[in-house]
């Protein structure tokens, strides 16, 4: 009877080792400047040590799997993990480093487990830092994605915004890859403008200014950076104007919980489509969502479970370089 138990308790754990496979340790290190390859049937793991502030783009290729990347810690926390982002099945991250520290990245199949030959190529990327009230020139070199950086304080509130003859477009996230921001035609014409982006945390954040379609980039592109205000909302009218130089505009308000608002709109061309999203920082989804044309005033009545830092975001797209800015009254107040 022990056997047949000690028999079962192999069989059990076989089973368990077959469904689970842990990654092969990979004795080579990685570094910049350098393709690593090999043929596998499970994921392998590389150690990276780096500095911080250290940015590297991580580029798996294979023509037998679907390869996909992640980043870990040494204590084992996903930082960054990617699936197609180098195009086809190949996967890319661009990561830049928290702090000083070996970092861990492990190279897996997107669906099932990898089998076949595989490649990693790991390129350094210099991260220029820009400074509140920097304009920066990017000159065209062929490349598609152009990489910056920058520090802020917990609460900063930064307008960001890139012209080009070329059309481009702007994200900024953490360094560990969450994606705060991102925009395409905010500004005149084509150009992106990311307006009033409020950071909740201090740190260092990555700025990436992008082609679309994998286009190479032909064209200068001029960055700015900026440090503004909020611009907060009540009941006595805001005039804003959209359309001149951004189609957007962020307002803010100190919400209280359960309370219910009234947003009133007063437009200057009511032919002009307005899209108004309620959100507040960490929601992925706007909290109240309203559009409306052909209409001289607007009223939106929303309530917030939860109060405290809210944005009212108000976007008024123009079709052609914003030949016809559009003057908007707003004002806030408590609805019963």
């Amino acid at each position: 009877m022990r056997t047949l138990r000690l028999s079962g308790l192999i069989g059990t754990l076989l089973g368990l080792m077959a469904i689970w496979v842990w990654p092969a340790a990979a004795q080579q290190t990685l570094a910049p400047g350098q393709t690593v390859s090999g043929n596998t049937n499970v994921a392998v793991a590389y150690p990276m040590p780096m500095q911080i502030g250290d940015a590297f783009t991580i580029i798996a290729r294979s023509e037998a799997f679907d390869t996909y990347l992640q980043i870990q810690d040494s204590a084992g926390n996903l930082l960054a993990e990617d699936d197609d982002g180098a195009g086809g099945l190949d996967s890319q991250i661009t990561f830049v480093a928290p702090q000083s520290a070996t970092y861990t990245v492990t190279l897996s199949a997107a669906f099932g487990d990898p089998s076949g030959p595989y490649s990693i190529e790991v390129e350094s990327v210099n991260l220029r830092l820009l400074t509140y009230g920097d304009n920066f020139l990017i000159q065209p070199d062929g490349g598609q994605a152009y990489y910056l950086g920058f520090e802020a304080s917990a609460g900063d509130v930064v307008n960001i915004f890139a012209a080009s003859a070329q059309d481009t477009r702007l994200r900024v996230t953490t360094i560990t890859g969450q994606e705060v921001a991102v925009d395409d035609d905010d500004g005149p014409g084509t150009d992106p403008y990311i307006r009033r982006l409020y950071l909740p945390e201090g740190g260092l954040y990555r700025l990436t200014v992008e082609t679309l379609f994998d286009d190479p980039l032909l064209s200068q592109v001029e960055l700015t950076l900026q440090k503004t205000e909020a611009l907060y909302v009540g009941p006595e009218p805001t005039e804003i104007e959209l359309g001149s130089a951004h189609d957007t505009e962020v307002l803010t308000l100190d919400a209280a919980d359960g309370q219910r608002y009234r947003l009133d709109i007063r437009t200057h061309a009511p032919d002009a489509m307005l899209s108004i999203h309620v959100t507040q920082p960490g929601e992925l989804l706007p909290l109240a969502y309203f559009n409306a044309q052909y209409m001289d005033e607007v009223s939106v009545v929303f309530s917030l479970d939860t109060g405290g830092l809210t944005h009212i975001i108000i976007d008024s797209p123009t079709e052609e370089a914003n030949s016809q800015p559009n003057i908007l009254s707003v004002s806030l107040q408590s609805a019963p």
